[in-house]
């Protein structure tokens, strides 16, 4: 997983908690202080060991960021330790100080899903982990509760994903398999062959669905006779 620290002020931390919980099924796992941090530990210590071991620095910039003296220290952590920093504005300040030569996400405060979809992209570019984040985007998936999620989930990938690579295809395949979330949904397999066009669009394969199989028709072309 990818660590990001989210820095925030204190009266949104609900909402930080709600954009780090979309970001999860991309392959990151953040810190959101105070609410990683667990009962009766030194916050002090927690965030500094949230700072050092972070991979990239999330501004949630709202108009009250750069009134705390906190938040502008980890920022300035951040730059001190030559990690990306990427703010997503939720009002109408930009970046400021050490951070005003950087463009914003704009992003929505009431929206912290949609906003971190918007963030993935940037996010990805920043750790130089592309490859890492696509693969949890297929296994998050390939591993859907229910028919909801599974739609969500396809969309999210279909979105993201212009090449599957072998080892992913498989992924899809076992899972659609074994996970009746997948074969049983409709949003996948109806009169759309929204699941059968993604992987001939990202694979430059043929496939065809039966029942709870996957079947690539050049794989079966190799099958000795």
């Amino acid at each position: 997983m990818i660590r990001v620290f989210v820095t925030h002020r204190d009266q949104y931390k609900a909402t930080a908690r709600e954009l780090a919980d979309a970001l999860e099924p991309f392959g990151f796992t953040c810190f959101v202080a105070h609410d990683t941090i667990t009962p009766m530990a030194e916050w002090r210590l927690e965030i500094m060991k949230g700072l050092q071991t972070m991979d990239i620095l999330l501004v949630f910039l709202t108009d009250d960021f750069h009134d705390s003296i906190w938040t502008d220290q980890e920022v300035g952590f951040a730059l001190g330790d030559a990690k990306p920093v990427i703010p997503v504005k939720l009002g109408t300040k930009d970046p400021q100080g050490f951070i005003s030569h950087l463009q914003a996400l704009n992003g929505a405060i009431n929206d912290p899903k949609g906003t971190a979809e918007l963030l993935v992209p940037l996010l990805a570019e920043a750790a130089k982990s592309k490859d890492r984040i696509q693969t949890a985007v297929v296994r998050a998936f390939s591993e859907s509760p229910d028919w909801g999620e599974t739609t969500k989930r396809f969309n999210r990938m279909k979105k993201l994903i212009e090449v599957l690579t072998d080892k992913e295809l498989q992924m899809i395949i076992d899972a659609y398999a074994k996970n009746d979330q997948l074969h049983g949904a409709s949003y996948l397999n109806n009169n759309h062959a929204r699941l059968k066009n993604f992987l001939a669009n990202t694979t430059g394969k043929t496939f065809r669905i039966e029942g709870n199989r996957v079947v690539s028709e050049k794989d079966e072309e190799k099958i000795p006779f």
